[in-house]
């Protein structure tokens, strides 16, 4: 902090040529003339022009709609980038470790990528406030569409008491981990989870729910296990009795269609962030950029990146199909119904990704850019003189600096 903090205690309170940048710059504030101009030399320069600052902001209908879609986009994307690792765990048969590397590796390029290239075309295509509003809509309709990418999974493992019953003679209501008759003399518990895999590819729970009797410490093998038999398509010309300890390694390339497709969806959701802000600059006065943006941030806050992760978090535990239980309590979720998961995930995704668009659609219709200024100029390297118009949408940075030669008179 102190290496970054003494570089910046250098500089003035603003660069030389700030003045005449405010100065000339051409105002894209919503409904600007609602203020006047002895108003708006007055706002925030006092303590007791807090609650009157922020009664303008309040009744600016472009500020608090964006405010609200960054909510709610602060919601998406704080959960999203949480649990993503954990999606990908699930639904492709990762470790946590791996998955969190995947994760990494789209979401850093992604994100990047999509907040430079909405940046350079807002700059390139010399957008306003309204042309930003619809350069935002446009990434948030696509992000919307890319997150159908958590529908991609590979197929769910078959395992014995969980998706799959022991036996074809067995009528229970899945999942269900109760002793049967070839493990009954176990005592099997269902605390820890210890998959083992069969040679037909199955998972069983534990060693202990597959009726193991011995342990093979050399080739990591439990033998004797007497569930095998009862599994529906045991066959005994070509099987074992015996499991091998962890999960079965199955091939499944859907993998690398899911990473491409994650990566353009968190291309588009990152790429609304710069012209967001850019947005929410412009339809305030320039007195009030800084309240704004601290008022703009609690809320997002407050209703966005704080309860995103947890309400993403109970929606996820409502896809479990069997929980770790100390002391009759429910701890973290063993196993994972899939295809719950990925339904689970993509409706709360979409929903407030749907919800954010409409959000900045109703921003675009209320959006009052400012009358236009009419503006006699003589320029003095020249006889020319006229007049003209200034029109909100003629430059990208949002203001006009005229030559410093040149005298503007507003009519």
């Amino acid at each position: 902090m102190v290496s970054v903090a003494i570089p910046m205690a250098a500089y003035g309170v603003e660069l030389p040529a700030a003045k005449q940048v405010r100065d000339t710059r051409v105002s894209q504030m919503h409904n600007d003339h609602v203020i006047d101009s002895k108003s708006k030399e007055e706002i925030g320069s006092s303590l007791k022009d807090l609650p009157r600052s922020f009664w303008i902001l309040l009744t600016n209908p472009a500020f608090m709609l964006i405010t609200l879609a960054g909510a709610a986009e602060g919601l998406s994307t704080s959960g999203f980038a949480t649990f993503m690792p954990k999606l990908i765990q699930n639904q492709f048969g990762t470790t946590a470790a791996w998955a969190s590397i995947l994760g990494g590796i789209v979401a850093v390029p992604g994100a990047a990528g999509g907040q430079l290239a909405s940046g350079y075309l807002c700059k390139r295509l010399n957008l306003k406030v309204r042309g930003m509003l619809r350069l935002i809509i446009i990434v948030c309709l696509l992000a919307a569409i890319l997150d159908v990418c958590v529908w991609i999974r590979c197929e769910q493992d078959t395992i014995v008491g969980v998706n799959s019953q022991y036996s074809i003679s067995y009528t229970d209501k899945l999942p269900n981990l109760e002793s049967r008759s070839c493990n009954s003399n176990c005592s099997c518990s269902s605390e820890f989870y210890q998959p083992v895999c069969s040679d037909q590819h199955v998972h069983y729970f534990s060693p202990c729910h597959a009726g193991c009797q011995g342990y093979n410490a050399d080739r990591s093998k439990y033998t004797n296990c007497s569930c095998l038999t009862e599994y529906e398509g045991y066959s005994p010309q070509n099987a074992s009795t015996t499991v091998t300890s962890g999960k079965c390694q199955e091939s499944c390339l859907l993998l690398y269609i899911f990473l491409p497709v994650l990566l353009f969806a968190i291309f588009f959701r990152f790429a609304q962030s710069p012209p967001a802000l850019s947005v929410t600059l412009r339809c305030i006065h320039d007195k009030q950029r800084t309240f704004a943006l601290g008022i703009q941030w609690f809320v997002v806050r407050l209703m966005g990146t704080v309860p995103g992760p947890i309400m993403f978090g109970s929606v996820i535990d409502s896809s479990c199909l069997i929980w770790q239980e100390k002391c009759g309590e429910k701890t973290s979720c063993w196993i994972y119904d899939n295809a719950l998961l990925s339904r689970n995930f993509f409706i709360i995704v979409f929903a407030v990704k749907i919800t954010t668009s409409i959000l900045f659609v109703i921003a675009y219709k209320l959006y009052k850019p400012p009358v236009e200024k009419s503006v006699s100029y003589v320029v003095s390297n020249g006889t020319k003189s006229g007049l003209s118009t200034l029109d909100d949408d003629s430059s990208c940075n949002g203001s006009e600096i005229l030559d410093q030669q040149s005298t503007v008179t507003v009519l």
